[in-house]
């Protein structure tokens, strides 16, 4: 039984312990090499993860204010315009991947709360999203991007999801406007072979040219 437990979906090794669930009671199964439990439980009919109303509240959407040089400010239920205020981040719900984890996407939006263009160049940014897939006994979390380039070829990167989801966006922000300087994702390879051949990403490259530029006291047009 140990055997077959720990190898199926359940048991805490990749996922969710199996369960038999019949109206107010539950069944939960554990394992161990030398133990085999069974735990009966009943429902709690007020649990927050099966109250509509606490999900549907969950599911609102926040707006998250921007500084410059990508200083993160407070959550807000609605946006407003404040000159201090460089980006809007909205973040609103997109899919339940489970009954306890929510995934959003996330939208751009400029000081005067227009939805910015997620075209750069080439290149589009299709969306930016939640992504979770089981890991070992738990769920891991990454935020992730499709960008799609002027041949209609479409690529979908990923990051690691830090404390909060604003520095992460950031960041995929940063690879998005280094795209600028690409014609197509065949052109991003060709210079990702040259960058690595004498040690350096073009991300680096990218921030060692707006540091030449500020310096000179010239702006580069996304600024």
């Amino acid at each position: 039984m140990f055997r077959f437990l720990y190898n199926c979906y359940g048991c805490g090794t990749r996922g969710k312990v199996p369960e038999l669930v019949c109206e107010n009671f539950r069944l939960t199964f554990s394992a161990t090499p030398h133990m085999f439990e069974i735990f009966e439980e009943q429902i709690n009919q007020d649990d927050n993860l099966d109250n509509p109303s606490v999900i549907q509240d969950n599911r609102k959407d926040v707006w998250i204010s921007v500084y410059k040089n990508y200083q993160s400010g407070k959550r807000y239920d609605t946006p407003f315009k404040d000159p201090t205020v460089t980006l809007w981040i909205k973040k609103s719900f997109d899919y339940q991947y489970s009954s306890d984890v929510l995934l959003f996407k996330y939208e751009l939006y400029s000081t005067n709360l227009h939805f910015i263009s997620p075209t750069i160049g080439h290149f589009n940014c299709i969306k930016i999203f939640d992504h979770c897939k089981p890991v070992g006994c738990g769920i891991y979390s990454y935020i992730g991007c499709e960008i799609l380039d002027g041949n209609g070829d479409y690529r979908k990167f990923y990051w690691e999801r830090k404390e909060l989801e604003d520095q992460t966006i950031f960041e995929i922000i940063r690879f998005y406007q280094s795209l600028r300087c690409y014609d197509d994702w065949k052109n991003y390879d060709q210079f990702q072979d040259l960058y690595k051949s004498v040690g350096v990403s073009g991300l680096q490259i990218d921030e060692q040219l707006r540091k030449e530029i500020s310096g000179l006291g010239i702006t580069t047009e996304d600024e």
